[in-house]
C-alpha cells in the first residue's frame, strides 16, 4: 500500500493535489493527485494527541474511494 507520513503529508497535498471531500467527522479528506489523477486519503491515525498527531496519506482506488465518500 502506497503512504506518506507525517509532515511530507502538507507538502505533497500543496504542490500536486486538490481537495474533493471531506467525511463528517472532519478527520478524512480526499484528494486526487492534479497530475495522476490518483485518489488519496489523509487521516490522523493518532486523533487521540493533542492536534490530532501527524497526518498520513493512504492511495486509494476509485471504488475504496466512492465507498468512503457517498459524494462522488
Amino acid at each position: 500500500m502506497k503512504q506518506i507520513k507525517g509532515n511530507r503529508v502538507k507538502e505533497y497535498l500543496e504542490a500536486n493535489c486538490v481537495e474533493l471531500a471531506t467525511d463528517e467527522s472532519g478527520w478524512e479528506s480526499l484528494y486526487q493527485d492534479k497530475s495522476t489523477k490518483e485518489l488519496w486519503i489523509r487521516t490522523f491515525p493518532d486523533s487521540h494527541l493533542h492536534g490530532g498527531g501527524l497526518p498520513l496519506l493512504t492511495l486509494l482506488s476509485e471504488s475504496e474511494a466512492k465507498a468512503k465518500f457517498k459524494t462522488l
